[in-house]
């Protein structure tokens, strides 16, 4: 069993967890249920990740999965024996699972910075949530910049079908703010705001991790 922990300055687990030694006994407990899902309820979920990886090795049903995941750098990118296994799935299964990797800057020595439409530099903004739920959404860069797919604010005409789309958002509290609006008080969920409310997204699609 192999584990990717990272450390956050204000991260109390995390800190912890690398103050540890190798051959140090910790405990372990859970996996604690945060939001269930049932397989036939949702026909595509979106996952926005930062800094975090959702793995399943089995890919069945007829729900589509979507993961966007964002990093300061490549560097920063999930271990490859993490990575990688979920991009030979995209590619084995395009229809069932669809993979966006967000950078603020590109390293081009990068693994995965000849994966075309993989690897994008820029923010998840708006635009880049309406281009990941509608490929045929329309572009806003100019062809250099769409060479390593940089990221514009402005969503065109997304024409994908919100009805049953479920959103889950994980990440530090300004990026799920701006994505999915602010944690209620006593991080409940609060009201969907952000970019996803600006989509069309309501409550009970948005989920905040």
């Amino acid at each position: 069993m192999r584990f990717w922990v990272k450390r956050y300055p204000k991260g109390e687990v995390g800190r912890w967890l690398h103050s540890k030694r190798v051959g140090e006994t910790i405990a372990i407990r859970g996996p604690l249920k945060t939001f269930p899902v049932y397989e036939g309820t949702w026909d595509e979920i979106v996952m926005l990740l930062h800094h975090q990886l959702l793995q399943d090795n089995s890919v069945t049903g007829s729900t589509r999965f979507t993961l966007l995941h964002a990093s300061r750098n490549p560097s920063e990118l999930p271990p490859a024996s993490l990575l990688q296994p979920l991009v030979d799935m995209a590619k084995q299964h395009p229809e069932r699972l669809r993979i966006h990797l967000f950078v603020d800057s590109f390293d081009k020595e990068s693994s995965l910075a000849s994966s075309p439409g993989l690897m994008n530099v820029g923010r998840v903004n708006k635009g880049a949530i309406a281009r990941a739920l509608d490929p045929n959404a329309r572009e806003t860069v100019s062809w250099w910049q769409r060479l390593i797919r940089r990221t514009s604010s402005q969503p065109g005409n997304p024409s994908f079908n919100k009805k049953n789309t479920l959103v889950l958002v994980c990440g530090p509290e300004g990026m799920v703010a701006a994505i999915a609006g602010p944690y209620g008080r006593n991080y409940s969920q609060g009201a969907v705001g952000g970019f996803l409310r600006e989509l069309g997204f309501e409550s009970g699609q948005v989920w905040k991790l």
